[in-house]
């Protein structure tokens, strides 16, 4: 057979979570069945993971530079008319749209992050949300393999927008492990208390986070020998900044955020609306037992493991995280980490995730060339 030709886009290279997915979906390909270009329509102002791209081997990396909407749709419409390829993947709104604005006789996938709905809302606002979220349910529709990054995401799509849906879920890489005397080295380097145990919670501080809730509601629940760990920025940094002390670290925007989650003992995530996200998988990957709102991404990891690997709480229910988290002490052990890190490897590594989508590429490739 002859090598697949495939083309990824993306609206530019930062550092997110769907370049990190399309970073591991790509590196995991078998060159010797793909051949592989990215396009990126867009030039990533920072944070930029495009070296890293680069150094994947049998990558095509290529980066559009435009003033304009209109110059970046002339750039990569001449790309179009120059290249052939016989998969179009886009991981984004705009890079989705991209792919209609062309006739094209490549099959269109769609990796779909998150539902076209409040999260989308609270993110860009009431008129521009809405605005995005029917244009998404349009070119949705119309595509021809959609992937979700998760099983109830496609349930979701399947419901309310397109029966045409599969789903991958997300992964990210198997993280090396460290020992005792290692982790309380760099809990010592990010000024943590040795004698404390860590929960973390990295995120967009933003309403649909309730970071404020998991605030009030942490002081509340645990006990002083257990700390808060809070990375990220958004809107709501300055409300959270005055709760800052000894025992809730509000640390804003990080890059070492790995550093922190080993330190760390255990995740905690209040959110009301989420994907699959990687963050969350990160967290398994090192082993720590997730205490997390019962949304249905969060429900759909915590009930595929025999084991005991955390528990969810009702969403904004105050009493019930309360009870929840006296829940989750008493069922910790010293096999919990161990269980945690076994079934992340079992279902959420990037390798699998690769893989995974490699025999979608493939099957619907074959499925097309019978036709």
């Amino acid at each position: 057979m002859k090598k697949i030709k495939i083309l990824f886009l993306s609206s530019s290279l930062e550092n997110s979570g769907p370049v990190n997915v399309l970073f591991n979906i790509i590196k995991y390909l078998d060159r010797e069945k793909m051949d592989v270009t990215i396009l990126s329509l867009g030039h990533s102002k920072n944070k930029s993971r495009k070296e890293e791209f680069k150094a994947l081997v049998g990558l095509n990396v290529i980066e559009l530079h435009y003033e304009n909407i209109c110059q970046s749709f002339c750039q990569y419409f001449n790309f179009m008319n120059s290249y052939k390829f016989d998969i179009i993947h886009a991981h984004c709104l705009r890079s989705l749209l991209f792919t209609f604005l062309i006739n094209s006789n490549s099959l269109k996938f769609y990796t779909i992050h998150i539902f076209p709905g409040y999260q989308t809302l609270a993110i860009q606002g009431k008129l521009r949300g809405k605005g995005l979220n029917i244009l998404s349910r349009f070119l949705i529709k119309r595509t021809d393999v959609n992937i979700a990054c998760a099983d109830f995401l496609r349930r979701e799509i399947i419901d309310s927008i397109t029966s045409h849906c599969l789903s991958v879920p997300n992964g990210v890489e198997a993280k090396a492990k460290i020992s005792v005397f290692e982790k309380n080295v760099l809990k010592s380097k990010l000024s943590l208390d040795l004698k404390m145990q860590y929960f973390i919670f990295i995120g967009r501080l933003s309403v649909e986070k309730r970071p404020m809730f998991l605030i009030e509601n942490f002081i509340k629940s645990f006990p002083k020998e257990y700390g808060l760990i809070i990375l990220g920025d958004g809107p709501l940094l300055s409300q959270i900044l005055p709760f800052n002390s000894e025992r809730i670290r509000v640390l804003g925007f990080k890059t070492n955020v790995f550093d922190y989650l080993v330190a760390s003992d255990f995740y905690i995530s209040a959110s009301v609306v989420e994907g699959l996200a990687n963050t969350f998988l990160e967290a398994l990957s090192v082993g720590l037992p997730c205490l997390v709102s019962n949304i249905p991404s969060h429900r759909e990891v915590l009930s595929g493991s025999e084991e005991f690997i955390g528990l969810d709480f009702e969403t904004d229910d105050g009493d019930d995280f309360q009870y929840k988290a006296l829940c989750f002490l008493e069922q910790i052990s010293k096999n919990t980490k161990l269980n945690v890190a076994r079934y992340f490897e079992k279902y959420y590594t990037a390798k699998r995730m690769s893989e995974d989508y490699q025999k979608i590429y493939i099957s619907k490739y074959t499925e097309k060339k019978d036709v």
